[in-house]
Protein backbone atom coordinates (compact mmCIF):
# COMPACT_ATOMS: atom_id res chain seq x y z
CA UNK A 1 0.00 0.00 0.00
CA UNK A 2 2.59 2.16 0.78
CA UNK A 3 4.53 1.56 -2.70
CA UNK A 4 0.51 2.71 -4.72
CA UNK A 5 0.25 5.67 -1.90
CA UNK A 6 3.45 7.40 -2.95
CA UNK A 7 3.20 6.04 -6.84
CA UNK A 8 0.01 8.04 -6.63
CA UNK A 9 1.61 11.38 -5.46
CA UNK A 10 4.41 10.90 -8.02
CA UNK A 11 2.64 10.08 -11.23
CA UNK A 12 0.40 12.89 -11.66
CA UNK A 13 4.36 15.20 -11.27
CA UNK A 14 5.89 13.00 -13.92
CA UNK A 15 3.10 12.92 -16.08
CA UNK A 16 2.90 16.90 -16.09
CA UNK A 17 6.80 16.79 -16.58
CA UNK A 18 6.64 15.41 -20.00
CA UNK A 19 3.68 17.64 -20.91
CA UNK A 20 4.74 20.26 -23.86
CA UNK A 21 5.48 23.70 -22.89
CA UNK A 22 2.74 26.00 -24.55
CA UNK A 23 4.09 28.01 -26.98
CA UNK A 24 3.20 31.36 -25.79
CA UNK A 25 4.86 30.93 -21.81
CA UNK A 26 8.31 31.88 -21.69
CA UNK A 27 11.13 30.57 -18.79
CA UNK A 28 13.44 33.57 -17.79
CA UNK A 29 16.13 31.63 -15.21
CA UNK A 30 18.29 34.17 -12.97
CA UNK A 31 17.09 37.12 -14.57
CA UNK A 32 14.95 40.06 -12.71
CA UNK A 33 13.55 40.98 -16.32
CA UNK A 34 11.07 39.97 -18.82
CA UNK A 35 12.51 37.02 -20.67
CA UNK A 36 13.75 37.90 -24.36
CA UNK A 37 12.40 34.35 -25.83
CA UNK A 38 11.23 31.79 -25.12
CA UNK A 39 13.95 30.79 -22.58
CA UNK A 40 16.38 33.42 -21.58
CA UNK A 41 18.92 32.48 -18.94
CA UNK A 42 21.03 34.88 -17.41
CA UNK A 43 24.84 32.95 -16.08
CA UNK A 44 26.18 29.66 -17.27
CA UNK A 45 24.39 26.78 -18.59
CA UNK A 46 25.69 23.30 -18.07
CA UNK A 47 24.21 20.44 -20.38
CA UNK A 48 25.31 16.57 -19.90
CA UNK A 49 24.40 14.27 -22.61
CA UNK A 50 23.21 14.88 -25.42
CA UNK A 51 20.95 18.15 -26.78
CA UNK A 52 18.36 18.00 -29.30
CA UNK A 53 17.14 21.20 -31.34
CA UNK A 54 14.50 20.62 -33.26
CA UNK A 55 12.52 22.84 -35.97
CA UNK A 56 15.45 25.47 -36.09
CA UNK A 57 14.59 26.80 -39.71
CA UNK A 58 16.73 28.97 -41.64
CA UNK A 59 18.02 31.87 -41.76
CA UNK A 60 20.42 34.49 -43.14
CA UNK A 61 22.41 35.92 -40.85
CA UNK A 62 25.96 34.11 -40.06
CA UNK A 63 26.76 32.02 -37.14
CA UNK A 64 30.56 32.65 -35.23
CA UNK A 65 32.15 29.80 -35.08
CA UNK A 66 32.25 27.74 -31.84
CA UNK A 67 35.05 25.11 -30.84
CA UNK A 68 35.47 23.02 -27.03
CA UNK A 69 38.75 24.62 -25.57
CA UNK A 70 40.76 22.00 -23.00
CA UNK A 71 38.25 22.36 -20.31
CA UNK A 72 35.70 21.16 -22.17
CA UNK A 73 33.94 24.81 -22.55
CA UNK A 74 32.32 25.86 -25.65
CA UNK A 75 34.18 29.27 -26.85
CA UNK A 76 33.31 31.53 -29.90
CA UNK A 77 36.70 31.15 -31.92
CA UNK A 78 36.35 33.67 -34.87
CA UNK A 79 34.92 37.19 -32.43
CA UNK A 80 33.58 39.72 -35.36
CA UNK A 81 36.04 42.13 -33.48
CA UNK A 82 32.89 44.52 -33.61
CA UNK A 83 30.91 44.04 -37.03
CA UNK A 84 28.71 41.54 -38.66
CA UNK A 85 31.36 39.17 -40.25
CA UNK A 86 31.90 35.96 -38.53
CA UNK A 87 33.51 34.29 -41.04
CA UNK A 88 37.27 32.87 -40.59
CA UNK A 89 38.54 33.47 -44.01
CA UNK A 90 37.77 36.64 -46.74
CA UNK A 91 38.98 36.95 -49.37
CA UNK A 92 39.68 41.05 -50.86
CA UNK A 93 40.03 42.35 -54.34
CA UNK A 94 41.70 46.07 -54.13
CA UNK A 95 42.02 47.51 -57.40
CA UNK A 96 44.59 50.32 -57.24
CA UNK A 97 44.15 52.52 -59.87
CA UNK A 98 46.56 55.35 -61.57
CA UNK A 99 49.04 54.64 -59.37
CA UNK A 100 52.58 56.17 -60.20
CA UNK A 101 53.21 54.34 -63.17
CA UNK A 102 53.33 51.15 -61.37
CA UNK A 103 54.93 51.93 -58.04
CA UNK A 104 52.75 51.13 -54.85
CA UNK A 105 55.03 52.07 -52.53
CA UNK A 106 52.67 52.14 -49.29
CA UNK A 107 49.03 51.21 -49.20
CA UNK A 108 47.35 51.48 -45.74
CA UNK A 109 44.74 48.68 -46.12
CA UNK A 110 43.22 49.70 -42.34
CA UNK A 111 43.29 45.81 -41.83
CA UNK A 112 44.15 45.16 -38.32
CA UNK A 113 47.29 43.64 -37.87
CA UNK A 114 46.12 42.21 -34.33
CA UNK A 115 43.12 40.66 -35.45
CA UNK A 116 44.00 39.08 -38.70
CA UNK A 117 46.64 37.87 -41.10
CA UNK A 118 47.13 39.25 -44.91
CA UNK A 119 48.42 37.82 -47.68
CA UNK A 120 48.44 37.86 -51.09
CA UNK A 121 47.18 34.94 -52.97
CA UNK A 122 47.46 36.93 -56.66
CA UNK A 123 47.91 39.80 -58.16
CA UNK A 124 47.86 41.75 -61.86
CA UNK A 125 49.47 45.06 -63.20
CA UNK A 126 46.44 46.41 -66.11
CA UNK A 127 49.99 47.63 -68.88
CA UNK A 128 52.34 45.58 -70.17
CA UNK A 129 56.39 46.68 -68.56
CA UNK A 130 59.15 48.00 -70.34
CA UNK A 131 61.56 45.17 -70.46
CA UNK A 132 65.14 45.52 -71.30
CA UNK A 133 66.86 43.50 -74.55
CA UNK A 134 69.35 41.59 -71.90
CA UNK A 135 66.40 41.02 -69.17
CA UNK A 136 63.90 38.45 -69.45
CA UNK A 137 61.94 39.36 -67.07
CA UNK A 138 62.50 42.76 -64.44
CA UNK A 139 62.10 41.05 -60.40
CA UNK A 140 59.03 41.98 -59.20
CA UNK A 141 58.27 42.99 -55.48
CA UNK A 142 55.03 42.23 -53.96
CA UNK A 143 54.75 42.64 -49.79
CA UNK A 144 52.39 42.57 -47.20
CA UNK A 145 53.65 43.76 -43.64
CA UNK A 146 51.91 45.02 -40.64
CA UNK A 147 52.92 49.08 -39.32
CA UNK A 148 54.56 49.34 -36.20
CA UNK A 149 52.94 53.13 -35.92
CA UNK A 150 49.26 51.90 -37.66
CA UNK A 151 49.36 48.33 -35.98
CA UNK A 152 46.99 47.83 -39.68
CA UNK A 153 48.07 45.81 -43.02
CA UNK A 154 50.13 47.93 -45.68
CA UNK A 155 50.55 47.05 -49.21
CA UNK A 156 53.56 47.44 -51.85
CA UNK A 157 53.89 46.29 -55.37
CA UNK A 158 56.17 47.30 -58.23
CA UNK A 159 58.34 45.76 -60.87
CA UNK A 160 61.94 46.75 -59.73
CA UNK A 161 63.82 49.08 -62.87
CA UNK A 162 61.18 49.22 -65.07
CA UNK A 163 57.69 50.22 -65.74
CA UNK A 164 55.17 50.53 -67.98
CA UNK A 165 54.81 54.23 -70.03
CA UNK A 166 51.71 55.47 -68.45
CA UNK A 167 50.33 55.22 -64.91
CA UNK A 168 48.73 52.04 -64.67
CA UNK A 169 46.14 50.09 -61.92
CA UNK A 170 47.03 46.92 -59.86
CA UNK A 171 44.83 44.50 -59.09
CA UNK A 172 45.83 42.50 -55.91
CA UNK A 173 43.83 39.47 -54.80
CA UNK A 174 44.12 39.38 -50.62
CA UNK A 175 43.09 36.32 -48.19
CA UNK A 176 42.93 37.81 -45.08
CA UNK A 177 42.14 35.51 -42.27
CA UNK A 178 41.26 35.62 -38.56
CA UNK A 179 44.57 34.93 -36.08
CA UNK A 180 41.84 32.74 -34.04
CA UNK A 181 42.17 30.36 -36.41
CA UNK A 182 45.94 31.28 -37.45
CA UNK A 183 49.10 30.05 -34.91
CA UNK A 184 52.12 32.07 -35.53
CA UNK A 185 55.78 29.94 -35.17
CA UNK A 186 59.07 30.42 -34.51
CA UNK A 187 61.30 31.72 -37.42
CA UNK A 188 63.01 29.06 -39.13
CA UNK A 189 66.66 29.56 -40.47
CA UNK A 190 68.48 27.66 -43.04
CA UNK A 191 71.97 27.92 -44.03
CA UNK A 192 72.23 26.39 -47.70
CA UNK A 193 75.66 27.26 -47.73
CA UNK A 194 76.03 27.92 -51.01
CA UNK A 195 73.81 25.12 -52.39
CA UNK A 196 70.68 25.61 -54.42
CA UNK A 197 68.87 22.69 -52.58
CA UNK A 198 68.64 21.75 -48.99
CA UNK A 199 66.41 19.64 -46.83
CA UNK A 200 65.43 20.58 -43.40
CA UNK A 201 66.37 18.59 -40.58
CA UNK A 202 63.32 17.99 -38.89
CA UNK A 203 59.39 19.54 -39.57
CA UNK A 204 58.66 22.71 -38.24
CA UNK A 205 58.05 22.23 -34.30
CA UNK A 206 54.35 23.80 -32.97
CA UNK A 207 52.37 21.88 -35.87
Amino acid sequence: MRYLFLLSLFLPVLLHAQTPVPPDVKVATGKKTAPRGSMDINGSLYISGKLFVENMGSADKQAALVGIDSKNRIVKIAPNNGGSNVLPINVISYELKNVNLDWVNDFDTKISGTDYVVTIAAYDLLDPIVVSNNRAMAPIRIETWVDANTKTWHLAADYVGTAPTVNSTWNLFLLVMNKSLAKTLSTITEDFGGNATKTAAQSPTGL
